[in-house]
């Protein structure tokens, strides 16, 4: 990432302001992708650091806690599962319902997206079909897969939207990676509450034009956008070039 273009984007006063709701998603976003970002030397270290603080810990107590102790762990237990389980709620009132298309409805509303994008202010370049290409010409989707494939078709299209509309000059790449369930896998928990979705794009544009297409994805009101595994690199002046991971988290 180019220090200048950090220093400018921060020193407009506006992108200093981080409403709760956005540093919620960059935490959120922390939390689901740590396990892809971080070193394995990483993660050996915070397990051995953290296994020491459990062995110091055993050796100062050796006292049964008290019932009081008992009592309060458990309430504190049920305040944290009520708090956990109203964020869930509130993340699924906004999520949008989607129903599938019919498959020629599909490839009639892809074409459609197609040239509101091509006739958007500012004449981008993206790949065609915007990560569905098979789809605009004989090929039709299969009728058990156009349920994901209408969750995919409309989130990418808000995607590239948002992209276009922020000025970013040229996607190079789009794609499409489908539900990730490693996440689960990773954790170990059986129990889902979320479906990951994700999109990998390159791209190439200004910097501030990428921080404010970001900015604006974490707002969507009809999505729960992260953006993952950003990567910038200096391609001239101005430009960079970027990474990166768009994931749809759609809560259960």
């Amino acid at each position: 990432m180019n220090k200048d273009m950090l220093e400018k984007y921060l020193k407009n006063p506006k992108n200093l302001v981080v409403p709760g709701v956005f540093l919620a998603v960059i935490l959120l976003g922390w939390f689901l992708s740590s396990s892809a970002s971080k070193s394995k030397a990483r993660y050996r270290q915070e397990f051995i650091q953290k296994e020491q603080e459990v062995i110091n810990q055993k050796r100062r107590s050796h006292e049964i806690p008290s019932k009081e102790k008992l009592e309060w762990l458990k309430e504190r237990d049920k305040s944290l599962a009520v708090i956990f389980n109203d964020s869930i709620f509130s993340l699924k009132a906004r999520q949008k319902e989607i129903s599938p298309l019919r498959p020629l409805e599909f490839k009639e509303v892809l074409l459609e997206y197609q040239q509101k994008l091509e006739t958007m202010p500012g004449g981008y370049d993206f790949p065609r079909g915007f990560g569905f290409p098979e789809y605009l010409d004989v090929e039709v989707p299969r009728e058990e897969h156009l349920q994901e494939l209408t969750k995919e078709l409309y989130i990418l299209y808000e995607v590239m939207r948002l992209l276009c509309k922020n000025n970013i000059d040229k996607i190079n790449r789009i794609e499409r990676r489908g539900e990730e369930k490693e996440f689960f896998r990773k954790s170990g928990n059986k129990e889902r509450f979320f479906k990951a979705f994700s999109v990998e794009f390159e791209a190439e544009s200004d910097f501030l034009n990428f921080m404010e297409a970001f900015r604006e994805m974490a707002y969507s009101k009809d999505y729960f956008f992260i953006i993952d595994n950003l990567d910038f690199e200096k391609v001239g002046r101005e430009k960079v070039k970027a990474k990166f991971i768009i994931r749809n988290i759609e809560f259960l």
